[in-house]
């Protein structure tokens, strides 16, 4: 079934529903491989609209249901060579979002957001050096301001090797 047409598979489902099940009325393979197929083509243009993350999440999401404990129990050979291939994907998708985030984050540009960053946390500090708390969000409103925050920053420095703030 899996080499047929859609169109096969109607013409199929039709003969078995007129051969098999009177008015429609019991399981028909045909029309479960339609359903499946269908599943399978709307999974995979909610991943193609998806950000690479989301689509990390999703391939782990079918990891764990479709390669599971209940799925090796009907066979394991298929389940994990779903298993691998859908671990090379995320590991490519991972990939891909380091180069991207290499991209963006160059030496000079990881300098620069460092030195406004740094300019901007000691305006909002107290005089023992802390942040109080009533300030506390305006570290999360610049950081969504700005598109990124402390984290990605950080990931930056360790990037370049930078050693500490001055």
């Amino acid at each position: 079934m899996k080499t047929m047409t859609r169109e096969q598979i109607i013409t199929k489902g039709k003969t078995y529903d007129k051969i098999q099940n009177e008015r429609r009325e019991g399981y028909n393979p045909y029309w479960s491989e339609l359903e499946h197929r269908e599943m399978e083509e709307s999974q995979k243009r909610a991943a193609m609209q998806k950000t690479k993350k989301e689509q990390i999440e999703v391939l782990h999401d079918k990891i764990r249901v479709e390669c599971g404990s209940v799925s090796r129990e009907w066979g394991s050979e298929e389940a994990d060579k779903k298993q691998t291939a859908y671990y090379v994907e995320i590991k490519n998708l991972e990939s891909e979002i380091e180069i991207e985030f290499a991209e963006e984050w160059t030496l000079e540009v990881t300098q620069g957001r460092r030195i406004s960053w740094n300019d901007f946390v000691r305006s909002i500090m107290n005089s023992k050096g802390q942040i109080d708390i009533k300030n506390q969000g305006l570290m999360y409103q610049k950081a969504s301001e700005q598109g990124w925050g402390l984290e990605q920053l950080k990931k930056a420095v360790k990037l370049h090797n930078l050693g500490p703030a001055k």
